[in-house]
């Protein structure tokens, strides 16, 4: 200290009233000028002065996030909200912090708060959007970034986000309408070009598509993504050799980049070389032993090769693949009437939509999460799912080797959302790249799967996209209404299809690594 700062400054020194507002200024302009550590003390004493100053409490909070310290921020926030509940850049920045932790419902309420004091801040609603697209709410999201877009018509990244909801929900002409509008505001955005593509690639006019990628990797040539839908579309054309060189240069720009050493071995495997394709998936484990994405293709090469032990060991169907059915929750009387209430609740759900060609579903519908916002019955399947999870755990001991065994994670958290079909209904093969263990309860089944194989879930198929010669060894599941099946998630599964007027809802779950 040089011993002119102001004495109110000074720390132990009394604060009175009068002078808060000069040590509010002091601290502001430190605040301004990136002087954290200068700024912080000032706020805080203006606190133990007055505890409940608004705007100390909102800038000190601001000061947090600022910090990476959503945690400390929050709370902060929140009283300022609490003194000043009328100020919107209160309420925004607690939606940020909350954001930032992850809180996403939480944060769409403050954000809602912002909008109803002042409707026309365009950041509020393309934040609210963010939230409800986290969350599943496709059309709540596509709301918010209308609005956005409306309010600020250069929002490169609203476009851009606007065009993610539009693809999700299927709509892929609007979809690439919206990102071509987000390169033409801004001509470097990289991620737009690279979903332009996207959308010109599935609506088959791979030049256009080719070209976008092109142009997306001028602007950030170490874009392993791009290089990864460059080298699909490729595929598409029939080019495998550049494929491959597209495919390596995915893995040679981010090396923990699972897609592209899968997508790699792939091509390899679809010129004959299932031993290189073998060594690239082998070479990845070596540094990430438990990638769903990568253990599911190394199953397909392990049969490929014929060297059907190994795939049998990597499958494990006989111990890692469990059914059970559950006991109704206490409050329902019996398990049919808890079925009726998850189907109610299923079907009466917001995010309840059709199911774009993005995802496994084929002429159905499903939600987003169902463990976010009110639960009701959704909660008693949760609580059912962790039993049975732990009862997997206990009965599945560590095994150095087995990948899936040697490694687990100390802590998962439960994504789960509900699929229901109807005639024609079923589930292309795929496998839940996120999670480590995958399930399924069914809460109602139709009753042509008890006469025929029509509506199983059957496991180990792979994909279309897959080069496979060899028929995979499968496993068949008959669904039961009140059965949970657990498996690993790297195990690829559909549903065979089936045709019936009667309804098929099935509540699917992932449990992610949490830690």
């Amino acid at each position: 200290m040089d011993g002119n700062e102001p004495a109110e400054t000074r720390p132990g020194q009394p604060v009175v009233p009068a002078e808060l507002d000069r040590l509010m200024a002091t601290a502001s302009e430190h605040h301004q000028a990136g002087r954290l550590d200068q700024a912080r003390p000032l706020y805080e004493r203006v606190l133990a002065a007055a505890p409940y100053h608004a705007d100390a409490l909102h800038l000190l909070g601001v000061l947090h996030l600022q910090a990476d310290n959503a945690s400390t921020a929050v709370p902060l926030l929140a009283g300022a909200v609490q003194a000043a509940p009328q100020e919107a850049p209160y309420h925004y920045n607690l939606g940020e912090a909350l954001r930032a932790l992850g809180d996403f419902e939480a944060a769409a309420a403050s954000y809602r708060r912002v909008l109803a004091i002042e409707p026309g801040v365009a950041d509020a609603h393309y934040n609210l959007g963010n939230c409800l697209y986290e969350i599943g709410d496709l059309h709540g999201a596509f709301d918010c970034y209308r609005q956005t877009v409306e309010l600020a018509p250069a929002d490169a990244e609203a476009y851009n986000n606007l065009g993610n909801v539009y693809a999700e929900l299927g709509h892929v002409e609007d979809a690439a309408t919206a990102y071509r509008r987000a390169t033409q505001i801004d001509p470097r955005f990289a991620m737009a070009h690279n979903n332009y593509g996207n959308m010109q690639s599935e609506l088959g006019r791979t030049d256009d598509a080719l070209a976008s990628y092109r142009r997306a990797l001028e602007l950030r040539p170490k874009f392993a993504r791009v290089h990864l839908n460059l080298g699909l579309t490729l595929t598409k054309q029939g080019d495998l050799a550049a494929a491959t060189d597209a495919f390596r240069a995915a893995v040679d720009a981010r090396w923990d980049f699972a897609e592209g050493h899968v997508n790699l071995a792939n091509a390899l495997m679809a010129q004959g070389d299932n031993a290189g394709a073998l060594d690239v998936l082998d070479r990845y484990l070596a540094t990430d032993s438990t990638n769903t994405r990568v253990l599911a293709a190394k199953t397909i090469v392990l049969t490929e090769m014929e060297d059907r032990d190994a795939a049998r060991h990597l499958l494990g169907y006989g111990r890692l693949l469990r059914k059970q059915t559950i006991a109704p929750p206490p409050d329902y009387a019996g398990i049919a009437a808890f079925n009726n209430a998850l189907m109610a609740h299923v079907l009466g759900h917001p995010t309840l939509i059709e199911s774009p060609t993005s995802h496994a579903t084929r002429f159905g519908r499903h939600t987003g999460d169902l463990t976010a916002g009110d639960q009701g019955p959704v909660a008693d399947l949760a609580a059912a799912i962790s039993a049975a999870v732990e009862d997997y755990r206990r009965a599945l001991p560590p095994d150095p080797t087995h990948p899936f065994l040697a490694k687990r994670p100390s802590q998962v958290k439960l994504n789960l959302w509900a699929v229901v079909m109807q005639a024609e209904g079923h589930q292309m093969p795929h496998i839940h790249p996120a999670a480590w263990l995958s399930g399924v309860y069914y809460a109602k089944v139709p009753t042509v799967v008890a006469d025929s194989k029509a509506g199983w879930i059957e496991f180990g198929r792979a994909g279309d996209n897959y080069f496979c010669k060899a028929e995979p060894e499968i496993h068949l599941v008959r669904p039961e209404e009140g059965l949970l099946i657990l498996f690993p998630s790297y195990i690829y599964h559909r549903t065979i299809p089936f045709e019936t007027s009667e309804t098929r809802i099935s509540l699917a779950f992932d449990l992610i690594p949490d830690a």
